[in-house]
């Protein structure tokens, strides 16, 4: 019995040995999986594949080469020389930028007020008074007055102060040193947004150029099948149709390129009102898109509210809110005030620095609130609703920092997709109107093959160049989203 109860107790000794040598590692197996969690990898954080599109004689290749610091501008890695003077002219002479600068310095002198109020407040007031007292003045016994003139010459230096006991005035202070940091954030976020809109600004009039030559070499193109197809009608060898045909093919396209000069020149405008210049002074070389968008993939989500401004403000904001609370709170604490002053005192000019004309006072007073009807709790109330508010408000920032990014990082992931499919969409349709065109000029088609190929190769063309241009405002968007943060970037 007793060997049978001793191999029991040895048993369950070394099960719960076993147990208590298995439950760190089960925790340790459950904190892996919550710090893999945590680490929240983007879903859309995929490898490209490479690509190069064909647009007319242009082959486009590669992304510019990035430097990689980790100071880099963001815009710099799309490698225009144009748009980084554009970028650097507006944060030069934006006035809305200026305009957030001000507000920082607003933010800054407030600092410097709530910090004057942790010291005493000093000063020199100098007066003189020349009364004269009536002679029907009431008096305390009853003996006839006179009137009396009386001079009072005061030279007095006088001191006021309030204790800080509970911490109160300081509270104020880091409120406002908050409010400072939450303002030059939204600087920082003013500055990004004014630069992503001039980069989207310039993107347009880039994919805008790129569609204005390919509409330009198709002019010339449809000039020459215009010319051929009059030539072979002459000759009686095709129709007055096909003639027609290739007029009205010839026009459509020039339409289109008006049509995009009336637009360059409206994003001409909105950029010159970005970079603080006179419209009628303003202007940007056509240009067209020389690369493709930038391959960039963020590295994690880590550093998001650390690297977008906007989540900086809102966090500061957040501990404005709360030192202010703090602040409400203490003043149902009772206050202290210290008063003094002291000077000269005398009632002829030629006694005012005597000896005996010096003159002090010294004070205290302690201000309880007792009732005040509710209105404290009130306050209370009121501060603790707003901090709540704005941590809300921080919450559903943070979420919508993270649907941009996820957002934007799928787009360009289809957008890629997209250009890989174009590629071999173009380069069938300009085969196909190679060859139809051969076949006309053998007269075994009718010219409305020859414009129906050509038509879908234009088509073909400008819809590559509209993803190019998508490509890279969504690119834009994708920096706009991590805060403009070149260290967040993976190239």
């Amino acid at each position: 019995m007793q060997i049978s109860k001793m191999k029991r107790i040895i048993q369950f000794m070394i099960v719960f040995m076993v147990l208590v040598s298995s439950t760190p590692l089960l925790l340790a197996q459950e904190d892996t999986i919550g710090r893999e969690t945590s680490q929240e990898q983007w879903k859309w954080k995929e490898a490209y594949q490479p690509v190069s599109i064909s647009l007319g004689y242009d082959t486009l290749t590669a992304s510019p080469v990035s430097n990689n610091r980790e100071d880099q501008p963001w815009w710099e890695i799309f490698g225009y020389e144009k748009l980084n003077t554009l970028v650097e002219l507006a944060m030069a002479e934006n006035y809305d930028l200026k305009a957030a600068e001000n507000r920082v310095e607003e933010s800054r002198a407030g600092v410097q007020w709530e910090k004057s109020l942790l010291y005493p407040s000093l000063s020199l007031n100098p007066s003189f008074i020349r009364q004269e007292f009536s002679a029907n003045r009431p008096l305390p016994f009853d003996i006839p007055a006179q009137r009396i003139r009386n001079n009072t010459y005061v030279l007095p230096l006088d001191i006021s102060y309030e204790v800080d006991l509970f911490g109160r005035i300081r509270n104020d202070v880091a409120a406002s040193q908050f409010n400072w940091q939450a303002a030059t954030a939204l600087q920082k976020a003013s500055g990004l947004s004014i630069a992503a809109e001039v980069a989207r600004n310039f993107v347009w009039l880039l994919t805008l150029d790129s569609e204005s030559e390919i509409l330009e070499r198709t002019i010339q193109t449809r000039q020459e099948n215009l010319e051929i197809v009059r030539t072979r009608y002459q000759a009686g060898l095709t129709n007055e149709i096909d003639l027609q045909r290739a007029q009205t093919e010839l026009s459509s396209v020039a339409v289109q390129l008006k049509n995009n000069q009336l637009q360059r020149t409206e994003i001409e405008l909105a950029l010159a009102l970005l970079t603080g210049q006179s419209a009628s002074e303003f202007a940007v070389e056509p240009a067209g898109i020389q690369y493709l968008a930038p391959l960039i993939r963020p590295r994690n989500q880590v550093g998001l509210s650390i690297s977008r401004p906007d989540l900086q403000a809102a966090t500061s904001s957040v501990g404005a809110f709360e030192k202010q609370l703090k602040s409400i709170q203490k003043e149902r604490y009772p206050r202290l005030f210290l008063d003094g002053s002291a000077g000269l005192l005398a009632g002829q000019s030629e006694q005012i620095f005597e000896g005996d004309s010096r003159n002090w006072l010294v004070g205290a007073t302690l201000s309880v609130p007792l009732f005040e009807g509710g209105r404290r709790n009130a306050q209370v109330a009121l501060g603790r609703a707003q901090l709540e508010r704005v941590n809300n408000q921080l919450k559903q920032q943070e979420l919508n920092a993270h649907q941009e990014v996820e957002r934007e990082m799928s787009n360009l992931l289809r957008l890629h997709e997209q250009l890989l499919s174009q590629q071999e969409f173009l380069t069938a349709a300009q085969r196909a109107a190679a060859l139809s065109q051969q076949r006309y000029l053998k007269g075994l088609v009718t010219y409305l093959e020859v414009v129906d190929a050509q038509r879908i190769v234009l088509e073909a063309e400008r819809l590559s160049i509209q993803l190019l241009g998508q490509q890279l405002l969504s690119t834009i968007d994708l920096m706009v989203a991590l805060g403009g943060d070149v260290g967040t970037l993976e190239f």
